[in-house]
């Protein structure tokens, strides 16, 4: 566990992985379980997006919240399916494990599938009446889904960086690189439990950790721990590359969370 992560960011992790996103055993499967959010948590969502709409129809209005939902839906999945691209990409380079690199992209076209369906139902919903957090909460998906793609596309770069190092017989992984994976995959835990319980403070503490390390980000990626240009491979650069890109979307990630909040 890195040590600049707190306490705050283990318990949410924790919640995350048995509720909803269930750990990788020693090779590398993850539990059967299907994932599924409780009815208690949409309906409260909902309500708490769902303002008064004036005079508007009762079936419009039902036909909105149906969208919403379905909208909600997607994204949950989608988060699911990038918090499993980065969990396993960079597993796969810190453990050097080549099949755990390659489960990254199993969910690649599916992710991509729910970001297309995301846009289109953005826009449908935007050409009707909404209220303004109906407005906001739209434009928060649309913003979460391309991080998540651009997180995800990322991901599979690592992944498949990785695999071409271990294959040429190359096993130096960086501990920068491997620090900078393990926050990254549990800030992306912790943007899941922002958007998910509406927990202004998660997204608040991704925001802070995020800047914070943009501010060191020049020092870390050349200094001793990780190596002078001559002393590493391509592919690694490749691979640091793809990190700092992540760690930039999770910071849109949690300024998205936001957005409904403010005034």
């Amino acid at each position: 566990m890195t040590p600049y992560l707190n306490s705050e960011i283990d318990t949410a992790r924790c919640g995350v992985s048995n509720d909803h996103f269930p750990p990788l055993d020693s090779r590398g499967r993850e539990s059967q379980d299907s994932f599924q959010p409780k009815i208690s948590e949409i309906s409260c969502f909902l309500t708490s997006f769902s303002g008064q709409t004036g005079r508007v129809s009762p079936v419009s209005l039902l036909a909105t919240e149906r969208s919403i939902c379905r909208l909600r839906l997607d994204l949950i999945e989608m988060l699911r399916l990038s918090l499993h691209a980065v969990d396993y990409a960079t597993k796969g380079y810190a453990l050097g494990l080549v099949e755990f690199a390659l489960r990254s992209s199993s969910g690649r076209k599916k992710l991509e599938y729910l970001g297309h369906t995301i846009i289109a139902a953005s826009d449908e919903l935007c050409e009707g009446e909404l209220d303004d957090s109906q407005q906001g909460f739209v434009e928060t998906v649309r913003t979460i889904s391309a991080a998540l793609s651009s997180t995800s596309r990322q991901a599979n770069e690592i992944a498949s960086h990785t695999v071409a190092l271990l294959r040429g017989g190359i096993r130096r992984n960086s501990r920068e690189l491997v620090q900078l994976g393990e926050r990254a995959d549990r800030l992306l835990r912790l943007c899941i439990v922002a958007f998910m319980k509406q927990k202004v403070e998660y997204a608040e503490a991704v925001l802070r950790y995020v800047d914070e390390w943009n501010h060191g980000i020049e020092g870390r990626l050349s200094g001793p721990n990780f190596g002078a240009p001559g002393t590493r491979d391509a592919r690694e650069w490749a691979i640091a590359e793809s990190l700092t890109r992540i760690m930039e979307n999770l910071r849109h990630i949690s300024v998205a969370s936001l957005l409904p909040y403010r005034s």
